[in-house]
């Protein structure tokens, strides 16, 4: 969601040997008030041994905050514009973008393998080059990549992003998408009327909650659908093709911030129950408890 009106952020050049470009840090807030977020992850820390960062795929590059600090360092020196973000699920440092080269036209398929330092080309897409606002990795099978193009495409790779097919078709008003953990040609969209989601990789869509706007959908380190419906807040429930049933049990975790909503979720690996969300109005914030209490990690 693009923002109307940013901030100048505080950039600070550490020290750095001579003929190298010094790494960039940034106040949080300031970073959150110049850059609208297009999604979140988890990744190794700083240092042998120290906690994972919470990895911030911005319109100006990526970012890794410590939780804990309020500020973020620009992973890398790229500034392009990071759409579609997706990490590969259990392949430390890979991860997939899309977007726009900071010079402008469209980046296409773009692979990190050392957790965002370096980018390469992979691949136009299908009557590329693309611009996937929306991409995710299939957690059942990390070869197995989809793709929203402008809204009107629904592509997907089967050879870990080196080619690609238009293949069925994409929900209106779409969001967010996300893969199921158990079967790769399952998908969710979360749309502007409501969640659906595919058992045949888009050919067909069936309607998990109607009547009101889903902003994000995810899955959590269990297994269990969540979705953040405007108006109810973030939801969980088993996903209906396992338990049986098209219309699913949901369970609402929380109202979610005041007259605002998530768009994006990360879980971290090493601490069971704490999940960040980046909201509509560029705030991040942090739960302990698996989504049902959340506290202000930094606004604009």
């Amino acid at each position: 969601m693009m923002r109307s009106s940013f901030l100048i952020p505080l950039i600070i050049a550490l020290a750095a040997p001579p003929g190298a470009r010094a790494q960039e840090t940034a106040r949080l807030r300031d970073l959150l008030g110049q850059s609208h977020v297009h999604g979140l992850g988890f990744g190794p820390g700083a240092g042998a041994g120290e906690p994972g960062r919470l990895v911030i795929a911005t319109h100006n590059g990526l970012f890794a905050a410590d939780p804990i600090s309020p500020l973020a360092a620009r992973l890398g020196t790229s500034g392009d514009d990071f759409m579609g973000w997706s990490a590969a699920p259990d392949q430390p440092g890979v991860a997939y973008a899309s977007g726009h080269p900071a010079g402008g036209g469209n980046l296409g398929v773009i692979r990190t393998t050392d957790g965002g330092l370096t980018w390469a080309a992979l691949s136009p897409g299908a009557g590329g080059p693309v611009d996937f606002h929306q991409m995710e990795v299939s957690r059942a099978d990390p070869s197995v990549l989809w793709g929203v193009n402008h809204g009107a495409s629904l592509q997907v790779s089967r050879d870990g992003g080196q080619t690609w097919d238009e293949t069925g078709r994409v929900p209106e008003g779409v969001i967010d998408i996300a893969t199921s953990p158990t079967d790769p040609e399952r998908l969710f969209a979360a749309t502007r009327t409501g969640l659906l989601a595919s058992a045949d990789g888009g050919a067909s869509w069936q309607t998990l909650v109607s009547g009101a706007p889903v902003s994000l959908v995810d899955f959590d380190p269990d297994g269990k659908l969540l979705a953040f419906v405007i108006g109810r807040g973030l939801m969980a429930t088993s996903d209906p093709a396992e338990a049986g049933t098209v219309e699913p049990k949901w369970e609402t975790l929380s109202s979610g911030p005041d007259d605002d909503y998530f768009l994006y979720l990360a879980h971290d690996p090493g601490t069971p129950g704490r999940m960040f969300a980046a909201t509509g109005e560029g705030q991040l914030v942090v739960s302990s408890d698996g989504g049902r209490s959340w506290s202000l990690m930094a606004r604009p």
